[in-house]
């Protein structure tokens, strides 16, 4: 466990400054424009006149099919004759985590990655070492879209920006609420009515909700196989109990903790008191089998099953339609007060966010391969991401909304397996381009999720900041204990180890 120091607090309070201003640093970045490139031709389509294949790398998510028989990719294929052959691990027990790490370690890389999960901080030690491309001296000729979207939302430049002034990646951009808002409170609302309560308000209600849900069979099957409270991770889990005992999930990392932003200053969740609370109801609800047994060690395959079995009561979770035929089964409620008072739902996305598009040392088609993914960050590219092919996967409205066909929102295995089994990428989250209201609510059609986001928003923190990238030689800084100092050593450093000892009982 790192320990966290107020001096390395301040170096991310000032990077955050810095990177508000507008990293100012940005245009010194490149020395020497981009050369040019004789098969690419800077506007129009195709993008290159003799077809160039490109070596691409995604992970595969649960709910995607193969990637080169995907419409999108054969689609784009035509469009600007490029050709994507593609190397695709499963997102499920860190097979794609653990090839992205061999082909850095090897050097034996892709020309591109799309879904990657690197994070900034390996992408910037890779740029370091000479082994992931800055994009910035490509983008005022070969992106177009993209630097239009960085002039008119400075907070994307903002997000992209490393301290050295360069951009190393593109990022996944959503641009509508209910979008941002990554998951919402669901509950099964047909369980509450078989178990004959209401929707509960407080921590004392949810405890009490849970607790019938696992004794009274709501699922009507006659076996005591209902899961009352479950999530993809323990992450997540943590995550929404943390929300009843007002904790944000600003600067996250994906460590089962974040930080608050408290009156102008960064508060670590390990050095705040009520992560040591969160943690002690998160043991409660273990010790009375409220939570998922498997929370541990669980897939998202795993976990969408238990959805279309029937078998959870409580989640947080974006949409419902991996539960399938059970779908309408779940509504969003409003936050649970916790037993200070606390009402939040921090589970609110910047606009930019996951690094979706980078390119390595091994492409020697930089110039076209900048101007494929520009391709997405444009309304025709984002519309063939989340849409399909109109007329097969989805339809105009008089009003000229899109909607998806019926038969793909009435799919038994759901909406998203059935555009990811052989349509398009965008399922599991986190695809490249920009995509505001028009790709994105189709997305909605057929759930409650319009109703959504008025069930939370009233509880969503003003501001969304992932972790910022901090310089390389930030990143890992560490202190002897007796050298630590300042408002992180306020409290008895035993609290936090107790906290974590009761997250390990769970166990």
């Amino acid at each position: 466990m790192k320990n966290w120091t107020k001096p390395a607090v301040l170096a991310l309070s000032a990077t955050l400054m810095l990177q508000a201003a507008g990293c100012s640093n940005q245009e010194s970045a490149p020395d020497a424009a981009a050369p040019e490139n004789s098969n690419v031709a800077p506007t129009g389509y195709p993008i290159v006149k003799d077809k160039i294949t490109l070596k691409a790398f995604s992970r595969q998510d649960a709910q995607l099919g193969n990637y080169a028989d995907m419409y999108l990719f054969k689609e784009m294929e035509n469009k600007t004759n490029i050709h994507l052959e593609f190397d695709t691990p499963s997102s499920a027990n860190n097979a794609a985590k653990e090839r992205i790490n061999l082909m850095f370690s090897t050097s034996d890389l892709p020309d591109i990655l799309l879904k990657n999960d690197l994070g900034t901080a390996n992408i910037q030690k890779y740029a370091s070492q000479g082994l992931i491309v800055a994009l910035d001296p490509y983008i005022d000729k070969y992106a177009p879209n993209f630097k239009a979207l960085m002039e008119k939302y400075p907070d994307i430049r903002q997000r992209v920006t490393a301290p050295d002034g360069h951009i190393y990646y593109l990022p996944n951009i959503k641009d509508y609420l209910p979008s941002n808002v990554g998951r919402y409170p669901l509950m099964n609302t047909e369980w509450l009515k078989k178990v004959g309560m209401p929707a509960p308000k407080t921590s004392d209600e949810l405890l009490q909700v849970l607790t019938a849900f696992r004794d009274k069979d709501p699922n009507g099957n006659g076996k005591a196989d209902e899961i009352p409270f479950s999530a993809h991770n323990l992450d997540f889990l943590t995550h929404a109990v943390g929300t009843m005992f007002g904790l944000d999930y600003q600067y996250a990392q994906g460590q089962l903790f974040g930080a608050n932003f408290d009156n102008g200053k960064v508060n670590i969740w390990l050095d705040d008191p009520r992560y040591k609370q969160t943690l002690q109801f998160l043991k409660t609800l273990n010790d009375q089998k409220l939570i998922d047994p498997e929370i541990f060690t669980q897939t998202d395959q795993v976990y969408f099953g238990k959805l279309a079995d029937n078998r959870i009561g409580f989640t947080p979770l974006y949409q419902p339609r991996n539960a399938g035929k059970y779908a309408g089964q779940f509504d969003a409620i409003e936050p649970i007060k916790g037993p200070n008072g606390d009402q939040l739902w921090s589970f609110l996305n910047p606009r930019a966010t996951a690094p979706a598009f980078i390119i390595t040392k091994a492409n020697k088609n930089i110039e076209a391969s900048v101007r494929w993914a520009d391709y997405l960050y444009g309304d025709e590219g984002a519309t063939l991401v989340y849409l399909g092919k109109l007329g097969e996967t989805y339809e105009q409205k008089p009003d000229g909304s899109f909607s998806y066909k019926q038969e793909l929102l009435n799919a038994p295995n759901g909406l998203e397996r059935e555009l990811g089994s052989k349509w398009t990428y965008f399922p599991g989250d986190q695809p490249a381009g920009y995509f505001a209201e028009k790709q994105l609510r189709p997305t909605m059609e057929g759930t409650p999720m319009a109703s959504y986001v008025d069930k939370v928003k009233a509880f969503l923190p003003k501001t969304a900041n992932l972790a910022p990238m901090l310089p390389l030689e930030k990143q890992d800084r560490r202190e002897p204990d007796h050298q630590r100092s300042g408002d992180l050593r306020q409290r008895d450093e035993s609290e936090v180890h107790t906290g974590y000892h009761v997250l390990r009982q769970m166990g």
